[in-house]
């Protein structure tokens, strides 16, 4: 009896305010402002994190090709080839997969809902992704952790200039870019 009284009664309030209350399902604004970095910077730490999944997946793949072919488990991998697959990795992620989709965006790119696009708004060329996949992540698998020190130049480098590019936006010469406003400019064309 308690609880049926006091729905009716929260029902009956909430009746009471519902013009003085904000509408509970606003209007959608258009997210045309260029990205922050922050966003950004969090498209880049979620293609780390595709990355590093990656990599671990085709490490275990190549185990097992190994196990296949010589009947035993491998203790662990040359540098080399542990470089190899990483790398083969970064190519996939980074560079053909952005190539095939029409906003050049890698999955932590298109995870934030933007796309990456040339410095003057053309789609992004095959040089922009593989000089961005190169400089951005190629040197973790050469130094490992020392590479959060070029991320962390990259990120400054963002901060200091009026325009928010960062090191490897202006090496590569792309920019991250919504994907509203690459679709907008794309059905005005």
């Amino acid at each position: 009896m308690t609880n049926t009284a006091g729905a009716v009664i929260g029902w009956g309030i909430g009746r009471a305010l519902t013009a003085h209350l904000p509408d509970a399902h606003p209007p959608r604004v258009p997210d045309m402002a260029a990205p922050t970095l922050g966003r950004r910077a969090l498209a880049a730490f979620l293609d780390l994190v595709a990355l590093t999944i990656s990599w671990f997946v085709l490490l275990i793949v190549a185990a097992n090709m190994v196990r296949l072919i010589t009947g035993d488990y491998p203790t662990g991998f040359s540098f080399a080839v542990e470089f190899g697959i990483f790398a083969a990795g970064l190519m996939v992620l980074d560079i053909l997969i952005p190539r095939m989709r029409r906003l050049r965006d890698s999955p932590g790119i298109s995870s934030v809902e933007c796309g990456l696009v040339a410095t003057n708004g053309d789609p992004a060329p095959l040089s922009g992704l593989i000089v961005r996949a190169v400089v951005r992540f190629l040197p973790i698998g050469l130094v490992g952790p020392l590479w959060l020190a070029y991320w962390l130049v990259d990120l400054a480098v963002g901060l200091v200039r009026r325009d928010r590019l960062t090191a490897t936006d202006l090496l590569s010469r792309t920019r991250v870019a919504t994907k509203e406003s690459l679709t907008q400019r794309v059905h005005s064309a």
